[in-house]
């Protein structure tokens, strides 16, 4: 069977399955979408009114005290919404509830927020082996590959950036907390990301620990630029 024969087959029986099992909205249980435009409609975006380099809220879009301190080592950090809401329930089910499906609406909700970004490469946040595993898909990736066909831009596999070491979750711990609990958890590839600009997908961030210990090893793997970008943002 030709490749095309294959491709149409899968359609066919991708539409009798929505036929026979229609999507249904993962926030208001509305049949016919994954993500109704209703739902979506309540996301609250993040707006403009943030640090200039790690997107925390700031009022007067100045650089924030953290990043003067110290820089991130990504170059930039944007969230498209506010973790509230419909939005915080879809991201939700896409983490926890096996809505792999979201990824695609989730995506294009970001990009008609984001503006587009200039890079050579998305390269989503991994999962450990483990929690791979345990979740059958990596959320990050979900949103980070739909991202990529809707910019037309190269989607490293999997061993462009991985994570070394399993790290216990982020919640309810402090800035510090965080910072240690990621240290040295990932390790980048020379081979995909060195003299490429590179864009580092997230589905949240709430101190940008996660997204930038990731950077960290693109750097020391030879990425010249690094933007993060995440569906949401924790505030």
């Amino acid at each position: 069977m030709s490749n095309r024969t294959t491709e149409l087959v899968r359609q066919a029986l991708d539409k009798g399955l929505k036929l026979l099992f229609p999507p249904q909205c993962a926030t208001c249980g509305r049949l016919g979408w994954s993500l109704c435009p209703r739902c979506v409609a309540e996301f609250y975006e993040l707006g403009a009114r943030v640090c200039p380099i790690c997107g925390d809220l700031r009022e007067d879009r100045t650089v924030c005290p953290r990043c003067e301190v110290q820089r991130p080592h990504y170059d930039q950090l944007r969230s498209a919404f506010r973790f509230q809401g419909t939005l915080r329930d879809a991201t939700h089910a896409l983490k926890y509830e096996g809505r792999s499906d979201l990824g695609l609406s989730l995506a294009l909700a970001m990009a008609r927020v984001l503006p587009p970004i200039q890079a050579d490469l998305i390269v989503p946040i991994p999962l450990h082996q483990d929690r791979l595993v345990q979740r059958g898909y990596n959320q990050a990736e979900c949103l980070s590959q739909a991202l990529a066909d809707l910019w037309v831009l190269p989607h490293a596999d999997t061993d462009a950036l991985i994570r070394v070491r399993h790290t216990e979750t982020q919640v309810n711990l402090t800035f510090q907390e965080r910072q240690q609990n990621v240290a040295d958890a990932f390790s980048a590839s020379e081979d995909w990301v060195a003299n490429r600009s590179v864009i580092l997908v997230d589905d949240v961030s709430t101190t940008g620990a996660t997204l930038n210990e990731a950077a960290a090893a693109l750097r020391a793997a030879g990425a010249i630029q690094i933007f993060g970008i995440t569906l949401a943002r924790a505030v």
